[in-house]
């Protein structure tokens, strides 16, 4: 993840420009306020010459997808969304590989070998021995 420096004012003075701009209403008087209430009042956003901050990009998706959106993009962007996340996740375990139960040398036993020692019962040993000490 990549770590950002901004100002969160200018952030969300960029939004709140480019929802101005769309002059749609589907956006939530609260959202807009919120945002202005936020945004940096000296800076000034010039729409046609500035990019956007990539957090303003990001802003403006979760409301696009939140409020602007057809029902039909909304299904595309979740789907899509859903796809990503499942490729992320797949990377992450072919790379950190979390099977914590899979010990791939012990799963080979043809490479661990042992071999049996065949070992007189002790017991009857021991016996013998007393009674060697007994009688002598």
């Amino acid at each position: 993840m990549e770590l950002r420096m901004y100002n969160k004012g200018i952030v969300y003075k960029q939004v709140y420009d480019v929802l101005k701009t769309i002059g749609d209403s589907s956006v939530p008087e609260k959202i807009l306020l919120n945002l202005q209430e936020k945004m940096d009042n000296e800076y000034e956003f010039d729409i046609e010459n500035e990019e956007l901050q990539e957090d303003a990009k990001d802003i403006l998706s979760a409301i696009y997808t939140d409020y602007l959106a057809t029902d039909e993009e909304k299904d595309v962007i979740l789907n899509l969304e859903r796809s990503y996340r499942k490729q992320e996740e797949q990377l992450k375990r072919d790379k950190y590989d979390v099977d914590v139960f899979k010990k791939k040398d012990l799963l080979k036993p043809e490479e661990h070998h042992t071999q049996m020692v065949k070992q007189e019962n002790n017991f009857i040993k021991k016996i013998f021995k007393k009674l060697k000490k007994f009688f002598h």
